[in-house]
């Protein structure tokens, strides 16, 4: 299994990483959010495609994948809101950081 969690995670690495570069004309927060949403759907697809050859199907109960979807939600918005943050504080001592939010 640990060789299935590897290959969705590279998969979904790349789904993210595309939406990122290919949707240039979505504001940077709705880009990251679509990456985050479908990078997650590729995974949990990786994981379930992977699941009907090596067992394991009672851990894709809806119950379980909207809190683990939950979860990384609330990282995301934990991470952007750290970032903006640390942009704002540590300026004088770090210089220029990228900024997801634009400076109103």
């Amino acid at each position: 299994m640990g060789i299935g969690i590897g290959a969705a995670a590279l998969l979904a690495t790349a789904v993210a990483a595309k939406v990122m570069t290919h949707g240039t004309a979505l504001p940077i927060l709705a880009r990251a959010g679509l990456a985050l949403g479908l990078g997650f759907t590729a995974y949990e697809s990786s994981l379930f495609m992977a699941a009907l050859f090596l067992g394991g199907m009672e851990t894709f109960s809806p119950a379980i994948i909207a809190q683990v979807g939950f979860s990384n939600l609330v990282w995301f918005i934990g991470l952007v809101a750290l970032n903006e943050l640390v942009a704002m504080v540590c300026k004088p001592w770090l210089g220029t950081i990228p900024r997801l939010v634009k400076a109103a």
